[in-house]
């Protein structure tokens, strides 16, 4: 058989000189190479040839700039054939500036690649799923050697753009165009010195149904919707909140609804009517390969691709801080759990958690002009009830182009409403740890946010914030479709990475508890303690962080936190992301080797440790884990390295003197 080699033109295998055998082994390629490429090998030598040339290839790359290499490449003279004239040298990828990927990011700075390059790519622990498919099924189609400016402009292609709408912005001087939703916001004593107020609607090129939900009252189309965030700017100029992040098209089943919706379905019937060889097979294809792009989202990723926009807005406006609610401020921020500024719209006598609420009662949220004004459709007890904005409220139930309609009588008239646009208040003073809201602002979105350096923060009204730091490159950088990978729930917890599952309601600002799959609940042996799905990996991650490659410091680690947990509230994950002086144990929390364990970025001796821990939760999941601390609710590392667990933070802080 032939020694090989493969033709830097054609791109096909043939026999190598001893030259060319020497390039291949490593020697120099440069001006004056004389290579007998006259031999044509069998094409049938190519598969076997593509890795080791490819590899070999990538290699010189890092060797030489690659204007360098196709100058020297263009100018050697084969034997026996014409000098072959200089072509042009692909450019080089500079990246975009306003939308990209993880990956492409990673090619800039290269003009051509080896296509097992970028397969290699695809296979970083880090990524998403979404991003490895589109490159996946975009690197199909290029050659073995791919030209990168090429290859990026057919991923960004595959991408969803968003461009984003201001819709009425407030300033503090002048003529006030007033949001629609600028009421439902923190009560007025400790809201702050808020100068701005704005509703953005963020926009995709793919028509839905879903911004009527909240929007139908725009005189201008929002079909494009994908979300919205509402917005405050503080009076120091520097600062930005961002008091709400919601999407009504990743819930409830909403995304999947739309491949053919009501509204689809309408428009398709008008062009029948027009075009009787349509063909209503195709449309639906049609609409599938266009509800793709949407489908690279769920909730909360759908989320999370609004905040790295407003990112990158901030810092566009000249802000260097960007606040995101707390799960108890998200709560003040709704009206949930607090007593908020809610009156009798006939009396205007204030209602507390035991007042005598009554269906039919009109209630007025807020004060004065920017009060709204809610019909209560059920009372639900303990500072809980049901109600119906008037907007909301009409005359003709045959307005309602779809959904079934309620009545009731409203001021001696028959009114109609749809239960869709019901919301749920609760005004008890009490936070709800396990309501939908706080979860997602404490939890998913509080620990997104740690991955740009979010900080929990007290403002001087004693409310508290994740706040991220912005900085004036973060303007010029572009958003990245996926981010940057995030843990916990979107990496698989029940809920959260399934697709149009939502923490959020369909209904105005207010969140319902997600229709999602079923939950496994865990209990734990001999103890009042239940492990949810949600929490099980962050118990996980925390005990790899924490214990040594040690399957009974593991258990130890896991049981102290259950052993807190029991002595509380039974939250678990509460008691995993506490820090802090008096909860000093669990400080890898939020940590790289947490981070590490979620996202499975191991190596070869960190995946034998992940293995104890999974045969851990595997004891928790079967009901089999037993406590090996004797009902301990704290632990230490000794100066010998070793995990030793306490009753008492006293017993604790005698062992460590």
């Amino acid at each position: 058989m032939p020694n090989l080699f493969v033709d830097t033109i054609t791109g096909l295998p043939v026999a190598a000189s001893d030259t060319a055998k020497r390039f291949l082994a490593g020697g120099i390629f440069g001006k004056g190479n004389i290579f007998d490429l006259r031999e044509p090998a069998p094409k049938t030598y190519k598969s076997a040839l593509e890795q080791g040339i490819a590899s070999r290839a990538e290699n010189l790359r890092n060797q030489f700039s690659r204007e360098n290499m196709v100058e020297n490449a263009m100018n050697f003279s084969p034997m026996g054939m014409a000098s072959v004239s200089k072509t042009v040298a692909p450019k080089v990828f500079k990246g975009f500036k306003d939308l990209s990927t993880r990956i492409l990011e990673d090619l800039k700075g290269r003009s051509t690649v080896s296509k097992q390059y970028i397969s290699d790519l695809t296979n970083q622990g880090a990524l998403k799923q979404a991003e490895r498919d589109i490159v996946r099924n975009v690197l199909d189609a290029h050659p073995d050697v791919v030209d990168v400016n090429k290859f990026a402009g057919d991923v960004k292609n595959e991408l969803l753009p968003l461009k984003v709408r201001d819709r009425e912005i407030t300033s503090g001087g002048g003529s006030r165009n007033i949001g629609r939703y600028e009421n439902i916001t923190l009560p007025d004593e400790i809201k702050g010195d808020v100068m701005n107020y704005g509703e953005r609607i963020y926009e995709s090129p793919i028509k839905t149904g879903a911004g009527d939900v909240h929007f139908g009252h725009l005189d201008k189309d929002v079909g494009g919707y994908f979300g919205h965030t509402r917005i405050e700017d503080m009076a120091d100029n520097k600062t930005r909140r961002v008091i709400e992040v919601q999407s009504d098209l990743y819930q409830k089943g909403n995304l999947e609804n739309e491949l053919l919706s009501e509204k689809t379905k309408y428009g398709y019937a008008r062009e029948f009517a027009k075009n009787k060889e349509i063909d209503l097979a195709d449309k639906k294809s049609s609409r599938a390969k266009e509800m793709s792009k949407l489908q690279q989202y769920n909730d909360p990723t759908a989320h999370f691709r609004m905040v790295r926009e407003e990112i990158k807005k901030a810092s566009q406006d000249g802000k260097t801080k960007l606040q995101f609610p707390t799960g108890e401020t998200a709560m003040k921020i709704e009206g949930l759990g607090v007593e908020n500024n809610w009156h009798y719209a006939t009396t205007g006598d204030r209602i507390l958690p035991n007042s005598n609420l009554k269906v039919g009662n009109e209630l007025l949220q807020g004060i004065g002009p920017r009060s709204d004004s809610w019909i209560i459709t059920d009372v639900l007890g303990d500072g809980k009830f049901k109600a119906i904005s008037k907007k909301d409220l009409i005359h003709d139930a045959a307005a309602y182009k779809s959904g079934k309609s309620e009545s009731m009588i409203v001021g001696g008239n028959k009114m109609y409403y749809r239960n869709a646009d019901i919301e749920t208040f609760d005004i008890s003073g009490k936070v709800d740890t396990n309501n939908p809201i706080y979860r997602f602002y404490e939890k998913d979105l509080g620990r997104y946010l740690q991955k740009f350096g979010g900080q929990t923060v007290t403002d001087s009204k004693g409310v508290t914030w994740n706040e991220l730091p912005i900085t004036k490159e973060m303007a010029n950088k572009p958003v990245l479709a996926f981010g940057k990978s995030t843990i916990g729930t979107i990496l698989g917890s029940a809920g959260a990475a399934t697709a149009g599952v939502s923490l959020f309601s369909s209904n105005k600002t207010h969140y319902e508890a997600p229709k999602k799959e079923e939950m496994s609940i865990y209990k734990i042996k001999d103890r009042p303690v239940e492990v949810k799905d949600d929490e099980i990996k962050d118990l996980g991650a925390v005990a790899f962080g924490e214990a040594g490659n040690n399957i009974d410091e593991i258990r130890m680690v896991m049981n102290v936190a259950i052993n807190r947990a029991n002595q509380g509230n039974g939250d678990v994950f509460k008691e995993l992301s506490k820090k802090g002086k008096s909860r000093p144990e669990f400080q890898a929390y939020g940590g790289k080797q947490y981070n590490d364990f979620m996202t499975d970025n191991l190596d070869f001796v960190s995946k034998k440790k992940a293995a104890l821990v999974n045969q851990v939760l595997n004891e928790i999941k079967n009901g089999t884990l037993v406590d090996n601390t004797d009902g301990a609710t704290y632990f230490s590392h000794g100066d010998d390295g070793k995990l030793r667990t306490f009753k008492n933070l006293f017993d604790n802080i005698n062992h460590s003197r």
